[in-house]
């Protein structure tokens, strides 16, 4: 695994917050969290490597199986900005977890 940007805040981040980072998909160098609260529904926050002007961007996305309300949101960062850009993208997917907790 290379090292990515980033990837001290991002690791020391998730498991301020008891999350697993994961870091391969298939053939792929990935950075990833994935939130859940029930079989097949979860959300995942995932970084992107810095590109050349040195921005990083934090997307979270609904992949829940069930609703498919396919909701994404992207945050661009920086290696100074990660965690408060992190904060805001789990804060938005906790609240879409509590939003379809109540939703019929």
């Amino acid at each position: 695994m290379s090292s990515w940007v980033g990837d001290e805040s991002f690791f020391a981040w998730a498991k301020s917050h008891g999350l697993k980072v994961v870091t391969s998909y298939k053939d792929y160098e990935i950075r990833s969290i994935e939130l859940g609260y029930g079989k097949n529904t979860f959300f995942r926050i995932w970084i992107e490597p810095q590109d050349a002007c040195g921005r990083i961007m934090i997307k979270v996305s609904d992949n829940n199986r069930i609703h498919r309300k396919r909701r994404h949101q992207s945050f661009i960062s920086n290696a100074e900005t990660l965690v408060e850009q992190l904060d805001a993208a789990h804060a938005l997917a906790k609240r879409w977890i509590e939003d379809d907790k109540v939703a019929p």
